[in-house]
């Protein structure tokens, strides 16, 4: 799972400063907010695979079907997911605000797990 990590961050900064003047000229496919949806679901897939990789339950191979999923669920494929975070990182102010989206999702649903589970303890009890 770290391979493709790394093996993605090493690609996406290759596209990055290969194509320093494409920003000008491109219209990314998706807007921010659904920017925001992608990079979240990437990284619950990143926890949710790395631990299924760890435990033995699937292998790395299986791993890149997912993220197609993914990626076929927003309608869009590997080379435009990469344009997209090519443009969108080139701004880091804009980045910054992206992730910080990212975050606050990610600690939504967290809560709202927790909450779910407090509740069914609740109940039990």
């Amino acid at each position: 799972m770290q391979k493709i990590l790394i093996g993605f961050i090493a690609l996406s900064l290759l596209f990055f400063v290969g194509c320093d003047n494409a920003k000008e000229n491109y219209k990314p496919v998706l807007n921010e907010e659904q920017m925001v949806d992608l990079l979240v679901e990437i990284h619950l897939a990143d926890a949710t695979l790395n631990r299924a990789v760890n435990r033995g339950k699937i292998n790395n191979a299986q791993v890149k079907g997912y993220y197609k999923e993914i990626l076929e669920a927003h309608n869009i494929t590997r080379g435009q997911f990469d344009s997209l975070y090519n443009y969108y990182s080139k701004d880091f102010d804009g980045f910054e605000k992206l992730y910080d989206d990212v975050i606050l999702e990610l600690q939504k649903r967290k809560k709202d797990i927790e909450l779910e589970k407090r509740a069914k303890k609740d109940k039990k009890e």
